[in-house]
């Protein structure tokens, strides 16, 4: 629950925890085609070798 411990700290509300950590997971659930895929830094590090 929101508000405050007995030490007189906010406590976060549950469902705003919920949704910052579902719009950080969220990448993982898109569809990897839409994702931009590059072999750019691939490439980078063969040429340096």
């Amino acid at each position: 629950m929101a508000g405050q411990t007995t030490s007189g700290e906010r406590r976060p509300d549950p469902a705003a925890v919920a949704a910052r950590l579902e719009a950080l997971v969220d990448w993982e659930r898109r569809k990897r085609a839409s994702m931009r895929v590059s072999t750019d830094p691939e490439r980078r590090l063969l040429e340096l070798l």
